[in-house]
C-alpha cells in the first residue's frame, strides 16, 4: 500500500510559510505534519503531490516521489498534508474501504483508491487543486464520509494557536528521553522536562524554565551565556541562540 500525502487549495494560504516547501513541511509541535504521517502510518517514506513550483525540490531534498501520478503501483491511501495526524485519524485511514473518500465541508481530507483509480485521482490532486478537482476525485469514489473532527488545518495561525499544547502533548508521548543537561545551566522547575541533543553547547548562566512544559533543544546547537529559555519550546537542530536572548513559551 503507498501512503501519498497531497496539497489542496488551502496550501496557497499558508504563503509565504510554506512558499518554497511543502505544507507537509511545516512544524507543529516537535514534528512535521509529514513526520507525524509517517510515524503514525508507520512507514519510513511516503509520496508527495504538491504545487509545480516546489516539486524539484521534494524530489532533490526527501528523495522522494513528488507529482508522479503515473509512478503509483498498488492500492494508495490519499491524506491532506494540512493534517495533523494521529492515532484517529490512522484508524479511520486503515477501515475504509477501497474508492472512500473522507471530506471536510469541500475538502479532502482522506481518500483510498485501488490502483486504477490511484493513479487518476493523484492526477487530480497535482499542484494542490482546488474544488473543482475534489468534486472530481468524489466522482469516482464508492462511498463518501464526513470527518468532524478539528485536525485539519484552515489558516497558519493554527499552528501558532496549537503550538504550546502540541509541544506538551508531543514530550509527554515521546519514548522516555535520555536527559544531558550540563550543570553550568540553571534549571527552573522539573529536570525531567529538559531534553538536550547531542553535540550542543550550553554557555553558563543560561536559563531553563520548564513550570509551564517541556523544552526540547535539538542537536548541535550554540545556546549562549545569559539567555532565557521558556516551555513550552521546540529549539531545533543547529539553532545558534545569541547571548541573553529571552525565548517565551510556545
Amino acid at each position: 500500500m503507498r501512503i501519498v500525502v497531497f496539497e489542496d487549495y488551502a496550501a496557497r494560504g499558508f504563503e509565504p510559510l510554506a512558499l518554497t516547501r511543502g505544507v507537509f513541511d511545516l512544524r507543529l509541535g516537535l514534528f512535521t505534519l509529514a513526520e507525524r504521517v509517517k510515524h503514525f502510518m508507520q512507514v519510513e517514506q511516503v509520496d508527495f503531490l504538491a504545487r509545480s513550483h516546489i516539486a524539484e525540490h521534494i524530489r532533490l531534498r526527501k528523495r522522494a516521489r513528488a507529482n508522479e501520478p503515473e509512478a503509483i503501483d498498488d492500492e494508495t491511501v490519499f491524506i491532506n498534508g494540512l493534517l495533523v495526524f494521529n492515532s484517529e485519524l490512522r484508524s479511520i485511514a486503515q477501515k475504509i474501504r477501497f474508492e472512500t473518500v473522507v471530506t471536510r465541508v469541500d475538502r479532502i481530507v482522506l481518500a483510498r483508491f485501488s490502483e486504477a483509480r490511484a493513479r487518476q485521482v493523484a492526477a487530480l490532486l497535482t499542484d494542490a487543486p482546488g474544488v473543482e478537482a475534489s468534486r472530481r476525485v468524489l466522482e469516482k469514489a464508492f462511498e463518501k464520509t464526513e470527518y468532524v473532527g478539528d485536525a485539519l488545518l484552515t489558516s497558519p495561525w493554527e499552528i501558532v494557536e496549537r503550538n504550546a499544547l502540541q509541544i506538551i502533548d508531543d514530550y509527554e508521548n515521546m519514548p522516555r528521553l535520555r536527559l544531558r543537561i550540563p550543570p553550568e545551566a540553571t534549571l527552573i522547575g522539573r529536570r525531567r522536562n529538559v531534553y538536550v541533543g547531542r553535540d550542543t553547547e550550553i554557555d553558563p548562566y543560561v536559563t531553563l524554565d520548564t513550570s509551564n512544559g517541556p523544552i526540547y533543544v535539538g542537536e548541535g546547537c550554540e545556546i549562549r551565556a545569559g539567555s532565557f529559555i521558556e516551555g513550552p519550546a521546540y529549539i531545533g537542530p543547529g539553532t545558534v541562540i545569541d547571548p541573553s536572548l529571552v525565548i517565551r513559551g510556545g
